[in-house]
């Protein structure tokens, strides 16, 4: 039987290519006609009536066990090589926790845990090379929090936390190459505070804290290269400071209506301080 070195990444000692999950019924990770579920095989780990190693050939784990929902844990894994990490647990609804694992070679996360509604928290993934971590958790409902992830190097973070309803705080990413963060923290209603990011390169924030209705402060996001902003702040009712600030801004680079609409609607309505900022900014901008 050959050894695996074992590392950080692989205390498991698992093949190249092998991931090692439980299932909630001791069925193979669901995988029919009309699954998305791209994996190889699925072996049954000896002694076990539940854990399987899921294998997938290729640097490419795209789909590798989307919409198997009988999946609850990932024990852990080799990954090591693996580039494209797009919809690799999407629609595993009924997933609880992850293990650690190699992402260094991975660029692509794109809806890594799209729908893992079930899912509470992810470790601290080493991603130096990744550059799409777009829809990375959207419809993540039960996420309650994230580790502040090396994201040095990504240019796209759009709907990343769509939806995430559990989510109350998020850390200060590092944001100096995102160029589109539309709809990043939409229907995040539990957040209450967001960083002030470094929004320099981003040309879209439409929508991007829409819905955030717990949201007590607009932070003053650099809007240079923002010509797209409209429902950027639609439903953050509780605001109460930032609003008239941001606009203030802003409105000195986003000229066209339709790219402004609604950024500021209902924004502060619910407080005193908000909804007095809310009236001084013009009407075609809410």
């Amino acid at each position: 039987v050959r050894a695996y070195f074992k590392s950080k990444y692989n205390p498991l000692n698992l093949p190249p290519n092998t991931v090692r999950v439980r299932t909630n019924d001791g069925n193979v990770p669901y995988k029919s006609i009309g699954s998305f579920a791209e994996y190889d095989t699925a072996t049954l780990v000896p002694g076990t009536s539940d854990v399987y190693d899921v294998y997938k050939s290729g640097t490419s784990f795209w789909h590798l066990m989307d919409e198997c929902n009988n999946v609850t844990e990932v024990l852990g894994a080799n990954t090591a090589g693996i580039t494209n990490m797009q919809f690799m647990f999407a629609d595993c609804t009924s997933l609880t926790s992850v293990a650690m694992f190699d992402t260094t070679s991975a660029t692509d996360m794109n809806s890594m845990f799209f729908e893992c509604s079930a899912l509470t928290t992810v470790p601290l993934f080493d991603i130096p090379n990744v550059t799409d971590m777009s829809d990375m958790f959207y419809y993540c409902t039960s996420l309650a929090t994230v580790p502040l992830f090396d994201t040095s190097n990504v240019t796209r973070m759009n709907s990343m936390f769509h939806s995430c309803s559990s989510l109350a705080a998020v850390p200060l990413f590092n944001t100096s190459r995102v160029t589109d963060m539309k709809s990043m923290f939409f229907g995040c209603s539990l957040l209450s505070a967001v960083p002030l990011f470094n929004t320099s390169s981003v040309t879209d924030m439409a929508n991007m804290l829409d819905g955030c209705s717990s949201l007590n402060t607009i932070p003053l996001f650099n809007t240079s290269s923002a010509p797209n902003m409209s429902y950027m702040c639609h439903g953050c009712v509780n605001v109460t400071s930032g609003a008239l600030a941001l606009y203030q801004q802003a409105s000195t680079h986003v000229s066209t209506s339709s790219k402004h609409a609604a950024t500021f609607r209902d924004c502060g309505s619910d407080t005193v301080t908000g909804a007095a900022e809310l009236a001084q900014i013009p009407s075609d901008w809410k």
